[in-house]
């Protein structure tokens, strides 16, 4: 947000402010995300004299909680991704599961794109002024912020650390001897082992990361126990004695019968978006899961690009309060933003986001996986 090339640029400099809070979220945690890029925008539209309520602020409080979501769909390793991943790899037995490499390079140019979508929308569609910050330069920015303390620079090492052991379990061929010994590791032991030395790991005589508060403030836990459960209960009814998966297939085999996966895909990315912002995204997921695999296996395809598919469309959650804790917080900047505003460019941006994932993403998703 501070380089030249921003400089007089509004357009580019509101795309890099929805952009830094996905990459932001993604390398730290997305609440504190949003609310460092709200609180810029503020101060930007105060700097620059834009008003409340009008439509430059609330389409980028939108776009910024958008940025907030994307970072919550990037890894494998924590929320949703690292559910349904666990989801898919147990009703399989190990036969299909998301490459944490691919799958991340997939997440992050997807929402890049849908991003940039977003912001032709503001611009072209929804014909917002900008003119007021056609000479936005880098005062808008704290300089403070740009330096790193020495706790920030180890915690950044680290991250990045987890970041290259993952990519190169994910990027190493599987058949290889190397991806074969590293696979042994599973997802688990490697970020424990990080974890253990952010324990004892001291800058200016305190530890990088107490675990026992990190686990009382850090984790969710109610997110956690209930996907446990419905992952626990989705395996069960998965299995052949039940007879669910084949009472699944007997009700919705009429309406994907003869119509291709490409058709399947886009009803599935449409329902899912639809009942991600009226119930919690996490249970859309695991509840879509065993239902692809399920034609998958029926139909003789590889469920892994649909479920990649599945598992971004569940992140456009932000049109209504109960959609996300990310939609949530937006809805309570009511000093800023209308409600209403939300439902009307929201929703239509919406439908936009969509149009785009699915027009490129389906393509992609097929090359990646």
């Amino acid at each position: 947000m501070s380089r030249n090339f921003v400089k007089g640029r509004p357009w580019l400099f509101s795309y890099i402010m929805i952009i830094g809070t996905m990459f932001t979220g993604a390398f730290g945690s997305s609440f504190p995300a949003m609310i460092v890029f709200w609180g810029i925008l503020i101060s930007v539209c105060k700097m620059y004299d834009m008003k409340p309520f009008t439509k430059y602020p609330t389409l980028m409080f939108i776009g910024i909680c958008i940025g907030g979501l994307a970072s919550s769909s990037t890894w494998l390793f924590r929320g949703n991704p690292l559910f349904i991943n666990s989801m898919i790899k147990q009703i399989s037995e190990g036969a299909f599961y998301l490459n944490f490499g691919i799958y991340a390079t997939f997440s992050f140019v997807m929402w890049m794109i849908v991003i940039a979508g977003y912001i032709l929308l503001c611009k072209y569609a929804f014909r917002v002024d900008v003119g007021a910050l056609s000479n936005i330069d880098d005062s808008v920015i704290d300089k403070s912020y740009l330096k790193l303390n020495k706790k920030q620079k180890v915690t950044l090492m680290y991250m990045v650390l987890v970041l290259v052991v993952y990519c190169g379990i994910g990027f190493t061929p599987a058949q290889s001897a190397a991806g074969q010994y590293l696979a042994s590791f599973g997802m688990t032991l490697p970020i424990v082992l990080i974890l253990a030395l952010m324990a004892i790991t001291k800058v200016d005589g305190e530890v990088i990361m107490d675990i026992p508060s990190a686990g009382k403030h850090g984790v969710v836990w109610d997110t956690i126990i209930l996907s446990g459960a419905l992952l626990a209960i989705s395996t069960i009814m998965m299995t052949s004695d039940t007879g669910v998966a084949q009472s699944i297939l007997a009700i919705l085999s009429p309406v994907f019968a003869g119509r291709g996966t490409i058709f399947m895909c886009v009803v599935i990315v449409i329902i899912s978006v639809v009942l991600t912002n009226i119930m919690a995204n996490t249970t859309v997921g695991l509840m879509f899961t065993p239902v692809i695999y399920s034609f998958a296996m029926s139909m003789g395809f590889n469920p892994m690009p649909l479920i990649a598919m599945m598992l971004v469309s569940i992140h456009i959650a932000y049109l209504t309060p109960a959609a996300s804790p990310f939609a949530s917080l937006l809805f309570g900047f009511s000093d800023w933003v209308h409600a209403k505003d939300i439902y009307k460019y929201g929703g239509l941006a919406c439908i936009g986001m969509v149009i785009v994932f699915l027009v490129l993403g389906i393509p992609l998703s097929n090359i990646f996986f």
